[in-house]
């Protein structure tokens, strides 16, 4: 990332180029989707991508950046339970604004729960007994010699 004087790092998302879009919020609750082919991704030093116009008078704070996809699901807590689905919210060029598909109170987070859990087997003829005969090394060890 290449930053320049005054420019802010606002969120970082991990994402593949398969995600069908990337789901952009505000602090004020705000959001939008934005197509993934519309994210330019590289692999060398960048300014990154302008999410939306820069308002003087209103500025936008992003705040969340997740990759969805169109039949997923989203949880805010305001304090009450708040579901909405992701093709509510609107699909919107990169430079453009956001909407409000819902109105979230002060205080709103969104729910993100577990995203994988993978439950490995561990076989059967697998040794389960303590060994206290291994040796352990530490970073700190003085160096021999």
């Amino acid at each position: 990332m290449n930053l320049g004087k005054g420019d802010a790092l606002a969120w970082g998302c991990v994402m593949n180029a398969e995600d069908p879009a990337v789901l952009f919020m505000t602090n004020v609750g705000q959001m939008k989707r934005v197509h993934t082919e519309e994210i330019v991704f590289g692999n060398r030093p960048m300014k990154g991508n302008l999410i939306c116009k820069r308002l003087k008078t209103n500025p936008s704070i992003v705040t969340l950046a997740t990759a969805v996809s169109a039949g997923e699901e989203l949880v805010f807590k305001d304090p009450e339970r708040q579901v909405i689905r992701a093709s509510e919210i609107p699909l919107k060029p990169r430079e453009s604004g956001f909407g409000s598909p819902i109105v979230l109170k002060d205080g709103w987070d969104l729910y993100r729960g577990i995203d994988e859990c993978r439950i490995i087997d561990i076989p059967t003829d697998a040794d389960n007994e303590v060994h206290e005969d291994v040796e352990r090394l530490s970073l700190f060890d003085e160096k021999e010699g």
